[in-house]
């Protein structure tokens, strides 16, 4: 584990605090794998996505994920470090041409 320092502040308002406002993207993927998931959300591709779960840098709802094909559920928070994080926010719904239309909510 790495140590990353935090400062806390005691604030009186509850408005004080910044709320973070995710952007809804909507992607089309072949299925719900994490890696295939991942590429279309940030626009990667396969490869470098990849890379990213061999560095270790890929975390699915705050577990670190080595698998790059487990399979995403709805409400599943994923976290890419160095890219940002994402929610799947939407039921997957097939195409016409049989692809999965998500709809990912992305922190900035």
């Amino acid at each position: 584990m790495k140590h990353t320092p935090v400062k806390c502040v005691v604030t009186e308002n509850v408005a004080d605090i910044p709320e973070e406002k995710p952007k809804m993207v909507s992607v089309q993927v072949s299925g719900l794998r994490v890696d295939a998931v991942l590429a279309k959300t940030y626009n990667l591709s396969r490869e470098k996505s990849l890379a990213l779960f061999v560095a270790g840098k890929v975390y699915v709802n705050g577990r670190l994920c080595e698998n790059n094909s487990k399979l995403l559920k709805l409400g599943d928070t994923v976290n890419a470090r160095g890219f940002g994080k994402f929610t799947v926010a939407g039921e997957p719904r097939e195409t016409r041409k049989g692809k999965l239309a998500l709809e990912i909510a992305v922190y900035m």
